[in-house]
């Protein structure tokens, strides 16, 4: 079209405006699989069709990082299920100022969720540098334990119920490859949390599991 560089007007004011009423034809460029082409990690997104009946049959549950629909799906179709205990480990690609709007939808399910210093930071760009205040309003989102793995090694971990928080320093050991160090972690954290649902406990033990 000619006048794409034209100003719209809103065919919905009053009678003095010239365009009351007509509405354009005009087609000024985009459609779904152009939006598609630009968000390539949809294609391999969760689908409800992808959950495995026994899936939710277990009583826990843990999602590792991965794209935000994925993680915003889950949750509640995991939930409908007998999981009881659900924990979520953040990923890099929402921890934006730009997802900070949806943040409250996908953490309402979680029991536990699990991010590190860098991503929470970054998410909470603008509004807190306070890694205490981060995770109480995460927390205030839903999840009961709000976990913030530290740069140094250390892990904070928030409790909603009670308002208490705690800081485990890094266990001692010589590093050998880092490769998937949190994911163990989480793991450790959510079975040893179900042995007798105390935080501290599985937190502090979860490097040993």
């Amino acid at each position: 079209t000619e006048d794409w560089n034209t100003y719209i007007c809103d065919p919905r004011a009053d009678t003095n405006n010239p365009c009351e009423g007509s509405y354009s034809k005009n087609f000024y460029g985009g459609d779904l699989a152009g939006l598609t082409e630009k968000l390539d990690y949809l294609a391999d997104s969760f689908r409800v069709t992808d959950m495995p009946r026994p899936f939710l049959e277990v009583s826990a549950a843990h999602i590792c990082p991965m794209d935000f629909i994925s993680h915003k799906i889950l949750p509640s179709v995991i939930k409908a299920g007998m999981i009881q205990s659900l924990s979520m480990r953040s990923a890099s690609c929402y921890m934006d100022p730009l997802f900070w709007e949806d943040m409250r939808g996908l953490l309402c399910d979680l029991t536990t969720f699990m991010t590190t210093e860098t991503q929470a930071l970054k998410l909470f760009q603008g509004r807190s540098v306070d890694l205490w205040e981060i995770a109480q309003i995460l927390a205030g989102y839903g999840p009961e334990f709000v976990i913030i793995h530290r740069q140094d090694g250390s892990a904070w971990l928030y409790d909603r119920v009670r308002k208490k928080r705690w800081i485990i320093p890094a266990y001692p050991a010589r590093l050998v490859d880092p490769t998937h160090m949190l994911d163990a972690f989480d793991g450790g954290f959510l079975l040893n949390y179900r042995k007798d649902y105390d935080p501290l406990e599985a937190q502090g033990t979860s490097p040993l599991t």
